[in-house]
């Protein structure tokens, strides 16, 4: 009878795991394919992971497992792992997403990048320069230059300067990114446990989307990590080597997303200064928080220069001279909301557990007097949004992206807890196999999104290829995408030079194309509207049927 009772208790427990494996991936499928994500998806995943949690009177041994997977991997060749990271964040974002950006904060980016492998700040503007406006890419009197600071495109700079598609230099942050990770926990957890953070991160699909494609946050992130793996050697070195690399990362990072890095300088400050305060005074720690701080003021200088030779100011940034600025202001009814939708966001895009469990965990570490000041990224990063009002990512750009630099250190914190709880406890192990469940689940079916999404989005591509048209300009009359949407201007995506383009893509400017004609006289001109691509006459006049 015991051996009967045993046999159902593991078949229930699987039938759980299998039912919760099945109805996350449809759910968040369906929620997505039908309609917005809603805060649903997350009560419904913390009522799924209460019920295991709570439910669940033998959770596997978690140790056990980790132990398991340790001896594999010490039987593995050093390189095996970092190379199958990069081999899949290559498979992910060319083949499986087409190496089409969803965003044209992303587009700017590589238009940026083309500019610098030119030799050029900034190029001329296109002809019929309505036709051809981006939303960051800007057209600003005659010439074609980026909002954005130049970090990020400057490192892809010579990748397109040699004709390699950029979509390959993400991954490269990305393994970076978890190799310094790896190494940030191991100063702080055992073999296990820094094992189990790295699974955590790795299975995330808010990391594994954000950190394998173009945005910003990629480069970033690993320029984050590694501030504070050299701020920890340098806090207990007081060595101006490691201060210096400190300085430099967060240079790097600053130049990319300054707000960012801003967040990461006051807990890294905050641990170099405060124990000099309470101690003995060190003139090697004071020497070192000098070599810091030089070699950060070194990019402020570089990124002053570069506005002022676009700008002519030193004190204009290139947004402000474009006429938009950061939003950046006091505290709002709205920019607390934007922080509660990110949340939100991030327990879809990763697990509801990790997200509810984190403020629990943290409480964990204090009252362990274990906490150290990666623990306060996480929180220093909700904090200063609150005064950021703009909403920073939704799950339809790959979760709240404001937040996805100091994503890593909230799985730190988390785990850090769990080693301060132990393993041994129950609930511990249900919250982990929930947690890992959900979002392995939930990864599966974003993958399944997200090439839908991609696919249909490419449609006019696809319909210039499918007729394999030459020397034409195809007048995009209607927004492309069934489950992501990106409207005329965001498919105007030609490159630099319009001319060495075999088919030019413009925006509708309701004047049946003839100031496109005038421009490009000797290309045959199409139009596209949803699942069609139709060609215009050169007759064709304003008002007629066949024109726009």
């Amino acid at each position: 009878m015991r051996s009967l009772v045993t046999n159902i208790d593991h078949m229930w427990r699987f039938a759980v795991l299998a039912a919760l494996a099945i109805i996350c991936p449809w759910l968040t499928y369906s929620t997505l394919f039908t309609g917005k994500p809603s805060v649903a998806l997350s009560v419904l995943g913390l009522v799924v992971s209460a019920v295991i949690i709570f439910t669940w009177r033998s959770p596997p041994n978690i140790e056990k497992l980790l132990v398991n997977i340790d001896l594999r991997m010490q039987r593995l060749n050093v390189a095996a792992i970092p190379l199958a990271l990069l081999l899949s964040g290559w498979l992910l974002a060319g083949p499986w997403l087409m190496g089409i950006p969803i965003s044209d904060d992303v587009y700017a980016v590589m238009m940026q990048a083309e500019t610098f492998a030119q030799g050029k700040l900034y190029v001329s503007a296109p002809p019929v320069p309505d036709a051809f406006k981006h939303a960051r890419f800007v057209i600003t009197g005659d010439i074609w230059i980026s909002q954005y600071l130049p970090g990020w495109a400057l490192i892809l700079a010579p990748f397109a300067w040699l004709k390699i598609p950029l979509w390959v230099v993400p991954p490269f942050f990305a393994v970076g990114s978890v190799i310094i990770f790896w190494k940030i926990a191991r100063l702080r957890l055992d073999r296990e446990f820094s094992i189990l953070a790295t699974i955590l991160l790795c299975t995330s699909m808010f990391f594994v989307f954000n950190a394998n494609t173009l945005y910003t946050h990629s480069p970033a992130t690993f320029f984050g990590l590694a501030s504070v793996y050299a701020a920890q050697k340098w806090r207990a070195t007081d060595s101006i080597k490691w201060a210096l690399i400190t300085g430099a990362m967060i240079g790097g990072m600053g130049i990319i997303r300054p707000f960012n890095a801003a967040v990461f300088i006051v807990p890294i400050a905050a641990s170099i200064i405060f124990p000099m305060l309470r101690k003995n005074f060190s003139m090697a720690r004071l020497f070192s928080i000098g070599a810091f701080g030089f070699t950060g003021f070194l990019f402020v200088i570089g990124l002053v220069i570069y506005q002022t030779m676009v700008t002519g100011s030193p004190f204009i940034t290139i947004p402000e001279w474009m006429g938009w600025s950061e939003p950046i202001a006091a505290a709002s009814p709205s920019s607390f909301m934007f922080s509660i939708k990110r949340l939100v966001y991030l327990s879809i895009t990763t697990s509801p557990v990790l997200v509810a469990g984190s403020a629990v965990m943290l409480f964990a570490l204090w009252r362990a007097h274990q906490l150290d000041f990666p623990d306060a990224i996480f929180p220093a990063t909700i904090v200063a949004f609150l005064f950021y009002g703009a909403d920073g990512g939704t799950p339809y750009s790959y979760g709240p992206r404001y937040l996805f630099e100091a994503f890593p250190f909230l799985i730190l914190s988390i785990v850090a807890g769990l080693s301060v709880i132990g393993l041994d406890n129950r609930f511990a192990r249900a919250s982990i196999v929930s947690a890992l469940v959900l979002q392995i689940s939930g990864l599966m079916s974003w993958l399944v999104f997200e090439r839908a999404a991609i696919y249909s989005i490419a449609e006019p591509y696809r319909l210039v290829r499918s007729l394999n048209l030459e020397h034409a300009l195809v007048v995009l009359d209607s927004p492309s995408g069934k489950y992501r949407t990106l409207y005329p201007r965001d498919l105007t995506r030609n490159g630099l030079d319009l001319n060495k383009r075999s088919v030019v893509y413009a925006d509708n400017l309701l004047d049946c194309g003839e100031s496109l004609r005038r421009a490009f006289p000797t290309r045959s001109l199409w139009r596209y509207q949803t699942g069609t691509l139709r060609k215009i006459s050169p007759s064709a006049v304003k008002g007629s049927e066949e024109c726009f």
